[in-house]
């Protein structure tokens, strides 16, 4: 590893700490956190523990064997790298991580929101890299509903002044801005897109631009609705618990349902939907709120598979045999939906010269998806279809008449032996049709535009 030399960076620190001293003092003189006692604060010192890595480079900024100083030789500071979840310093300049006061959090020299910032935490990751669950460091995952400041810059993220939720140099309002949290789930399948705590059905400014969805020029994505109806409460349950149901269908062809209990008492609650028991909802000692959710593509803890259609079926919530909500799930406006794209597969050198294939992806005003794809003039036999990289189902391919042709339906609930279960992200995937591990067809499934 070649490293800048440290006559540099302390010319640039002796610049910073005379800025510093024209702003006033942030501690009482002589106080300053300084760790390896070279006469420079921490929070300004670019290399805080001396061990020659810079505090842009080192995976540990507040703990290592200081190579020159007073305390050559010596290990200072802690044994917590900075991706610890319990490094709650990670610059040692005795401000938290998780402090509105801590503006650079890694002590690099480059201001949490600076748009040159990529790593705001120090931890070798990315700030917009999937692997990257906890931008600013402060030891709660950027989903957690107590993370009310994802990327550390002193802004909340439900702030209008919060204009990069997740701290990666993309702008909120940025069309190419596709996890406005940073929390490695994209945006078209993520309910809570900025990661303030509230889901997009009860948020009024999805991508927290600081427009309101309602004067955003296209508030939902292509395809997308968000829909909620509260549920009736009964004499049975306690006068100030509220419950509802929502359905969320996205423009990715995906679609969630839930079931939300509020200010109920701890114990455990079944879910009727439409007469079949669904669930429950579990409220443990000390809460109050609670849900069940289902989802077409589940990738958080506690999501069933959404293997029904729940539109404008009948939700119960029982408390034993008791029957304490009642009221029916939404029914989705058929106006906008029921929409459809298509592409068609490419040929690669295997297939025969005339061979073809499309993909259609079609989603329903009951927020139910179906891929579908075709094929012709294929050798006969059984193909794979792998979709982003795993085999989902195979087309048999058969003559007919004077041409030979095959056909495979997804949907949430198959029945025959040309259709296969629909439990993945079916827009913009890769698709290939093969055989003995030879690519036939290659091609990428359709779907709505990108959305803001």
């Amino acid at each position: 590893m070649s490293l800048t030399p440290l006559s540099t960076f302390r010319t640039g620190a002796a610049l910073a700490v005379l800025a510093l001293l024209l702003q006033g003092p942030l501690h009482a003189a002589g106080t300053a956190p300084d760790l390896d006692g070279d006469g420079i604060p921490n929070i300004v010192d670019p290399d805080i523990d001396n061990d020659g890595f810079p505090n842009a480079l080192d995976d540990n900024i507040d703990g290592g064997i200081a190579r020159s100083g007073p305390f050559i030789g010596k290990y200072l500071g802690d044994h917590l790298d900075n991706a610890n979840p319990a490094e709650k310093d990670i610059d040692g300049d005795e401000l938290s991580d998780g402090s509105l006061a801590e503006r650079d959090i890694d002590g690099d020299g480059k201001a949490d929101d600076a748009s040159s910032e990529l790593d705001i935490d120090g931890d070798g990751r990315e700030d917009d890299a999937a692997a990257e669950k906890d931008i600013d460091g402060d030891g709660r995952n950027d989903d957690m509903l107590d993370e009310d400041d994802i990327d550390g810059d002193g802004y909340d993220d439900d702030d209008a002044a919060e204009m990069d939720s997740d701290g990666d140099g993309r702008n909120n309002g940025d069309l190419a801005e596709n996890d406005h949290d940073g929390d490695g789930i994209q945006d078209d399948l993520d309910d809570d897109r900025d990661g303030d705590g509230r889901s997009d059905i009860e948020d009024d400014d999805d991508n927290n631009d600081g427009i309101s969805d309602n004067d955003d020029g296209s508030p939902d994505r292509p395809g997308e609705q968000k829909l909620t109806n509260q549920l009736t409460r009964t004499n049975a349950a306690p006068s100030n618990a509220s419950a509802r149901a929502q359905i969320h269908l996205r423009s990715s062809g995906t679609a969630r349902f839930a079931v939300k209990a509020e200010h109920f008492t701890p114990g455990s609650y079944a879910v009727l939907v439409g007469t079949v028991p669904r669930g429950s909802i579990t409220i443990g000692s000390g809460d109050s709120d609670g849900q069940l959710a289902f989802d077409t593509h589940p990738d958080d803890p506690g999501e069933l598979l959404l293997d029904f259609n729940p539109a404008g079926l009948t939700v119960s919530i029982l408390s034993g045999s008791a029957e304490w909500f009642q009221g029916s799930a939404p029914t989705p406006s058929a106006e906008g939906s029921d929409q459809s794209w298509e592409s068609e597969f490419s040929l690669s050198p295997a297939a025969a010269a005339h061979a073809e294939g499309k993909i259609k992806l079609s989603l329903s005003s009951s927020g139910e998806s179906t891929l579908s794809l075709e094929v012709q003039d294929l050798a006969p036999g059984l193909y794979d279809v792998r979709v982003a990289g795993t085999i989902r189902g195979q087309i048999l391919v058969a003559e007919d008449g004077d041409k030979t042709v095959g056909m495979l339906r997804f949907l949430a609930d198959p029945n025959d032996p040309n259709e296969a279960l629909l439990n993945f992200d079916a827009a913009h995937q890769p698709i290939t049709v093969e055989k003995s591990g030879t690519v036939h067809l290659s091609g990428t499934s359709p779907g709505p535009p990108a959305g803001p």
